[in-house]
């Protein structure tokens, strides 16, 4: 390359020691030391882009491993039946909205789920406080048709992370995901919050 000069230099030359970017240090054992200006920029400008990746991609793996701790607590809860843990995941705003999933085909649910109920906050706390109807269903398995507490609590199968906050349990005999049994996160503030769940009727 005319006009510039590469050489390696020994890591006790390097200046600066390490870069240190939304938490993540980098070292490098050498540096690269060009003779042209425009070259050094170069490289700088790439590094910086290469940095802010790594950073971006430590960020999301660790919102991911905190929200699959939120969901093993979550069914935790259905299946201890502890209310009060469930109740912590659903917001006073949106409450619950509960789904059945139908027409199940080989790409999933064919259709659009069919609306089940949406449960307020208010309504959701005050009837599980008096054991009620959806108490029994959430935290008691049925003795006959499936319930909400059958389609959640004590799976062997197990539930992927999938795009848009939501977990998808996996199909026994794909081994994908399937939309039949869905539960569906967001963010408000630094809590998460279950604002929708789907589940396989017969």
């Amino acid at each position: 390359m005319i006009g510039s000069e590469l050489r390696l230099q020994p890591r006790e030359n390097l200046t600066p020691k390490g870069v240190t970017l939304n938490g993540v240090t980098l070292n490098g054992e050498f540096f690269i030391s060009m003779g042209s200006t425009g070259m050094k920029k170069n490289i700088a400008v790439i590094l910086s882009v290469m940095i802010l990746a790594m950073g971006g991609f430590a960020q999301a793996s660790a919102e991911n491993a905190a929200l699959e701790a939120e969901m093993k607590k979550f069914i935790g809860s259905i299946e201890k039946g502890d209310t009060a843990v469930f109740m912590s995941y659903i917001s006073p705003d949106k409450g619950l909205t509960i789904m059945n999933t139908i027409d199940q085909g080989e790409e999933g649910n064919m259709d659009k789920p069919m609306l089940d109920s949406t449960l307020t906050h208010k309504e959701l706390a005050a009837d599980l406080k008096a054991k009620g109807e959806l108490y029994r269903s959430i935290f008691k398995p049925s003795e006959d048709s499936p319930n909400f507490h059958d389609a959640f609590a004590n799976r062997e199968e197990k539930w992927m992370l999938v795009a848009g906050n939501k977990f998808q349990l996996i199909d026994a005999e794909t081994g994908k995901p399937s939309n039949a049994f869905y539960v569906k996160w967001e963010k408000h503030g630094e809590n998460w919050y279950v604002t929708e769940v789907g589940r396989l009727i017969s």
